[in-house]
């Protein structure tokens, strides 16, 4: 009775093991398509700076053209 009372409770134990390694496997796959949505966001925000920066380039190119007397 014991043994089978000892048996049933590693076999609970494992059980719960294994939910939380589950939760954890699901946790760092979350954290992985966080991390991927943000270098995507960063990789955006870069190119719209870059665009951003080549019209402020051509904008005071235009400007410089104009003179004040």
């Amino acid at each position: 009775a014991e043994l089978a009372q000892g048996t049933t409770e590693i076999a609970r134990n494992a059980g719960e093991a294994s939910t939380g390694m589950n939760d954890i496997a699901r946790s760092v796959g979350q954290v992985s398509q966080f991390a991927h949505g943000t270098k995507n966001g960063a990789v955006n925000v870069n190119a719209e700076s870059e665009g951003m920066a080549q019209l402020a380039s051509d904008l005071h190119g235009i400007v410089s053209r104009f003179k004040v007397n």
